[in-house]
């Protein structure tokens, strides 16, 4: 059978948002020897209609599985412009453009001293449990 497609452009090499919440979830992980487990959850989307959303979490298994929301992203079926809100600080969605503006945006998030902070008691009760 012939295509009828007609010639189709390269596939350009695009690292989605959920992509690098997913390669951030892991390098907690492996931060944090699994005291921290961190994941990316497909949720619903609130601001875009047909979108993509998913949520960055934060659990520790040892402390009853404690969970704590962290960043909501969301996007058309395109991945950029994006939307994303940090949920830890309660801040409001902003809108990144590009992939760079968004890595800029979550790595001021996930640095947050108040953020590593909890994640210091956090280490410091799981140990204490261990203790």
């Amino acid at each position: 059978m012939t295509s009828l497609w007609g010639d189709l452009p390269e596939i350009p090499v695009i690292t989605t948002p959920a992509k690098i919440l997913a390669e951030q979830a892991a390098a907690l992980q492996e931060k944090t020897k699994g005291i921290l487990v961190a994941e990316v959850v497909p949720v619903a989307p609130k601001y875009v209609g047909n979108g993509v959303a998913n949520e960055l979490r934060i659990s520790v298994p040892a402390l009853n599985k404690y969970t704590i929301r962290i960043l909501l992203v969301e996007h058309s079926v395109l991945s950029y412009p994006c939307r994303a809100g940090d949920l830890f600080q309660g801040s409001g969605m902003k809108v990144m453009s590009n992939e760079v503006e968004f890595v800029a945006m979550l790595q001021e998030s996930l640095s947050n001293p108040d953020l590593m902070a909890l994640f210091a008691n956090l280490i410091a009760q799981v140990q204490a449990v261990g203790s």
